[in-house]
């Protein structure tokens, strides 16, 4: 991390975000889950058996999150210091198309969770700056690394399709399909 992210970090680390802890319920496995609601409840989250451990984990996903959001330059909200979060209730009423409600509410049958929970969820990440292709680009790296250090090794190999596969038996060579840094050809 550059320096000037490793100072920007230790700062924002310091802020005081409202935080809340919740039971999660025996059928999903019991403990506690906390969040900073300012972060967004579905985004930052911490888990664990006793509420010290869930506020343990809470900050070591904020600061691994906003590391990404840092070195991406995305907006890390600070804590609304001014107006107290009591003063909002968490409801509101949203007016859409017919054909809005219907496509929101298909992602959500298809995403196992109620049609509220998955616009809070798209909420959240919009309002946040969040997008999931920093996870994924994160798995990918992971990915990219992991299969160049397996062909350097040369315990990685591919079907080669030159000469033609005649018979049940397949000729296999190096797979050469990266460049140098483990970045596909």
């Amino acid at each position: 991390m550059k320096q000037k992210h490793a100072k920007k970090l230790e700062e924002l680390m310091a802020l005081k975000y409202k935080t809340q802890i919740d039971p999660i319920p025996m059928e999903d496995g019991g403990g506690y889950v906390a969040y900073h609601p300012e972060l967004g409840s579905n985004i930052i989250l911490g888990d664990g058996e006793t509420e010290e451990e869930a506020l343990r984990n809470l900050a070591q996903v904020k600061k691994e999150w906003f590391e990404i959001y840092l070195n991406r330059g995305i907006p890390i909200p600070t804590p609304n210091q001014d107006e107290p979060l009591e003063k909002y209730s968490g409801r509101f009423v949203l007016r859409t198309s017919r054909s809005l409600h219907r496509v929101l509410s298909t992602q959500a049958r298809a995403n196992g969770v109620s049609l509220n929970s998955w616009i809070t969820q798209l909420l959240s990440s919009a309002v946040t700056g969040v997008h999931y292709e920093a996870q994924l680009d994160k798995c990918m790296s992971r990915f990219q690394n992991g299969l160049w250090n397996a062909i350097q090794a040369g315990a990685l190999y591919t079907i080669s399709e030159s000469p033609p596969v005649t018979s049940a038996v397949a000729h296999l060579v190096p797979f050469t399909g990266m460049n140098e840094r483990g970045k596909a050809a």
